[in-house]
């Protein structure tokens, strides 16, 4: 419970929605404190001071509940933080108690927030292995819904964690679907190490970043809106940062970098409208998440996923002509967006290969009730 716990906190999930464990003993107390407020990783990249506050309250009414006095750093981390009376960016907020980070308004507010990844080799590292991004506390903030992580990201960035694990080393379990089907047979698999990737429509950048975090040997993130780009940017310089400190310690507090040789991670520009011929041709892999939301712009999108697919024999000179699949994870919330965009596929001769998750364990916080999520190839006729 207390693992679940620290990773909601730090994925900044909405308070009221934590649970704590119970009986919360003093020293219970000083454990959870030591593994997200007062923790090296919030040090470093912590929340908004409202969500400290509402946070340490919580936990103060759970140990009120138990019947069970506070102990003394969690009454004194609460007084601090009332005493604080402002947010990060310097402005003063009232003390709130009930917050949801995620609450569907307009705000120009952003915070930090990490996930846990699992390593390569399949087990979970809870003392460093996080990737964290800077993000908007609002769907919609400054006019874009891209300073968000949305669903299908967290979704495909579970697939592409759950297949990385040691394929000599699965188990019957994870390869049949609970029919006696073989699921590696019947559906492509994603494996993107050593792969050139281009990830569409990047936002804070989680999919991509993982995508790195994994092994792949090139990585670029694209988006338009030039605040997006920027916090893009941040992101990557966040998570490839060195994890030894000034004295030469190994720093548990501080985003890893991959075991796996060092990617390079390039930020772009891309006009869905008017797509660069040499960024679309310079990946062997097209990976995208939730953009698939807005109808106006289907037509753009597919016009530019349809150039990657069918310009399998472009790139740099002395590359082998390949066949390059579009990999591409949705959130069905508008049937008839998703209809518009499956007809468009159609119309545009690509090939609809559907990739069941079911199987796919949830390794983030997710917000439910949102749609349903999908996940395709798309690849040449």
């Amino acid at each position: 419970m207390e693992s679940s716990l620290v990773a909601s906190y730090h994925q900044r999930a909405a308070v009221r929605t934590l649970v704590f464990p119970a009986p919360l003993t003093h020293e219970t107390q000083q454990r959870i404190l030591a593994l997200t407020h007062a923790s090296p990783l919030s040090a470093r990249y912590p929340p908004s001071a409202a969500y400290s506050r509402a946070f340490l309250k919580a936990l103060l009414n759970a140990a009120q509940h138990d019947d069970v006095a506070e102990c003394e750093e969690l009454l004194l981390a609460y007084v601090d933080a009332l005493s604080s009376g402002s947010n990060n960016d310097g402005s003063s907020s009232p003390v709130v108690h009930n917050i949801n980070p995620y609450a569907h308004v307009t705000s120009s507010a952003a915070t930090y927030v990490s996930y846990p990844l699992c390593a390569a080799a399949g087990a979970c590292v809870d003392n460093g292995e996080w990737i964290t991004l800077r993000e908007a506390t609002a769907k919609i903030s400054q006019g874009t819904t891209g300073l968000v992580t949305w669903e299908a990201a967290l979704r495909f960035a579970e697939y592409l964690v759950h297949h990385a694990r040691d394929r000599n080393c699965e188990s019957e379990g994870e390869r049949n679907d609970g029919n006696g089907r073989d699921t590696a047979a019947q559906y492509p698999r994603l494996d993107i190490r050593g792969k050139r990737v281009l990830e569409l429509g990047s936002g804070p950048g989680l999919l991509g970043i993982v995508a790195a975090r994994l092994g792949a040997a090139y990585v670029c993130l694209t988006d338009f809106d030039a605040r997006v780009l920027s916090t893009l940017e941040e992101n990557v310089a966040i998570n490839f940062a060195t994890r030894i400190d000034g004295n030469g310690e190994e720093d548990f507090g501080a985003p890893a970098v991959a075991t796996t040789p060092a990617p390079t991670v390039a930020v772009k520009t891309l006009d869905w409208d008017t797509p660069d011929p040499a960024i679309l041709a310079d990946a062997e892999i097209l990976i995208c998440s939730d953009c698939v939301y807005d109808p106006t712009l289907v037509p753009a999108l597919v016009r530019t996923l349809r150039a990657f697919v069918h310009d399998s024999d472009s790139g740099h000179i002395g590359r082998a002509q390949r066949r390059r699949d579009a990999w591409v994870a949705v959130t069905k919330r508008q049937q008839s967006t998703q209809d518009k965009f499956m007809r468009a596929v159609a119309d545009a001769h690509m090939r609809i290969t559907n990739v069941p998750l079911n199987n796919v364990p949830e390794l983030f916080r997710h917000e439910y009730g949102l749609g349903d999520m999908g996940l395709m190839v798309l690849s040449q006729l």
